[in-house]
């Protein structure tokens, strides 16, 4: 048997076959892990800055607005076929696209709630204020 690592032949010794074969590379490496624990909390920060950020422009709030109303996050559609039929593809279609609204609608009332408050008072005509 005959394992080639980097054009050497370990057949000649036997330790370093022994120490190839039973290698395990599914180890740990503890500064590995702390470097992937600080890139993964330092990408968690700049996601709630963007998308604070992207809360806190009245255009961001209003394109928020228009993709939540696009998927049909606030409504509950039921689609009919041209015969006047229910059309159950089409629901399930539908129930997708507000489901991913929704989706992000409700990841973004952990770490943006007053933008979304904000977006709902500008946008919403059910929370409009009659004067």
């Amino acid at each position: 048997m005959s394992i080639d690592t980097n054009g050497e032949d370990d057949e000649s010794d036997p330790v370093a076959l022994y120490n190839k074969l039973t290698e395990r590379p599914d180890q740990p490496d503890p500064y590995a892990e702390a470097v992937a624990k600080e890139r993964r909390r330092l990408e968690a920060r700049e996601t709630a800055e963007f998308w604070q950020s992207v809360f806190a422009d009245p255009t961001g709030r209003r394109e928020m607005w228009r993709l939540f109303t696009s998927c049909g996050s606030f409504r509950n559609d039921f689609p009919f076929s041209p015969n006047g039929a229910a059309n159950p593809e089409a629901r399930e279609f539908s129930r997708g696209k507000a489901s991913v609204g929704m989706a992000l609608y409700m990841a973004r009332q952990v770490d943006c709630w007053d933008g979304l408050l904000l977006m709902h008072t500008e946008h919403d005509e059910r929370m409009k204020v009659d004067e």
